[in-house]
């Protein structure tokens, strides 16, 4: 009976112990002037709740359990001034405006906290989007990038890393974007080279200019099969035929007249004859528009963007979705206007 006792309380404290939270350490890395890592150790079970102020964050744990102080590695910079551990909670003191991305990992356990200066400069900009690119975050450094270059459309830097980062995503966007570097830029001779690499590959990814070529032969098409009926119509002017009328007032008149009238007849007949065939091609641009219609983009572009989060390159999105690269391209950039936010851990 007391062993029964005592194996039961054994039980219950090693219950109790997995079912409480505790540090092992807390580490910060700095990133520039506008970025800081900081990522925190953890042991037993539960969530740590995270609270933002004005003056920084604090993280609790509701089911705390006493222990061994964490470690904490810290250099005080110009975004985080201090980090400090009281209990069950770990206090982090911002210097300036902040925001702020959760990240939670539970093999093994940590959470991972990424702080934003609030309102970067460009040059901040740059350093969070290199940031998203080097830790793996693509969907956040692409739009990061896209942006950027909305604001500085001169800024080669921005060009070339933005084309890096595609690069290494497989995008066929990199080589329209190295394409605009300036020859008089510093970046232009890495962009060749760059260039060289991408085109030197098995299956070479062509760039989104030319992909748009084939579309234009076919407007052309409709517009001069237009032109071709609209100069048909002008060969009814010999309906005009009142001068002849005017001049012959003998015994031929009625006989110009029928002819007049089979010749009007015969006109209209032929250009009706001549407008059938233009008819089914009018028709099949809507039916070829209208299989676009169907599709739900907001599920698609939810789809695309998870798989991008998740490492696929685009040409693997591509088979795998069985769309053409262009149309995931598409999606791409309805993500970014569309404000969509990355699905990312």
């Amino acid at each position: 009976m007391k062993n029964t006792i005592l194996v039961t309380i054994m039980l219950l404290t090693v219950a109790l112990l997995n079912a409480s939270l505790g540090w092992t350490f807390v580490n910060s890395e700095s990133y520039g002037s506008a970025v800081v890592r900081i990522v925190i150790g953890l042991y037993g079970e539960g969530n740590p709740s995270v609270i933002k102020s004005p003056d920084g964050l604090s993280v609790k744990l509701s089911n705390y359990e006493p222990g061994n102080q964490p470690t904490i590695n810290h250099n005080p910079g110009a975004l985080v001034k201090s980090i400090e551990q009281s209990g069950a909670e770990v206090n982090i003191s911002m210097a300036r405006g902040f925001r702020f991305e959760q990240s939670n990992f539970n093999s093994p356990r940590r959470l991972v906290l990424d702080v934003f200066v609030s309102n970067p400069d460009k040059a901040q900009r740059l350093q969070i989007a290199d940031f998203y690119s080097e830790k793996g975050k693509w969907n956040s450094a692409d739009k990061t990038y896209n942006d950027l270059h909305l604001d500085y459309r001169e800024d080669m830097q921005i060009l070339y890393n933005w084309a890096l980062l595609l690069h290494k995503r497989g995008s066929a966007r990199a080589t329209e974007k190295l394409s605009q570097i300036s020859p008089e830029s510093s970046y232009y001779q890495k962009a060749q080279n760059l260039l060289t690499k991408i085109h030197g590959d098995e299956e070479p990814l062509p760039p989104p200019p030319p992909l748009q070529i084939p579309v234009q032969p076919e407007t052309t098409e409709d517009s001069t099969a237009v032109k071709d009926t609209i100069i048909a119509a002008p060969i009814q002017a010999p309906i005009s035929v009142p001068a002849t009328k005017v001049r012959v007032k003998f015994g031929f008149a009625p006989v110009l007249v029928f002819l007049a009238i089979l010749l009007a007849t015969a006109i209209i007949v032929f250009s009706f004859r001549k407008k059938k065939p233009s008819t089914p091609r009018l028709a099949h641009h809507p039916k070829f528009n209208s299989l676009d219609a169907p599709l739900d983009t907001k599920t698609m572009c939810r789809m695309v963007s998870k798989l991008l989060a998740d490492g696929w390159t685009q040409r693997e999105i591509s088979r795998e979705l069985k769309i053409s690269q262009q149309d995931v391209e598409s999606f791409v950039q309805l993500c970014h206007q569309g404000g969509h936010e990355d699905d990312e851990a």
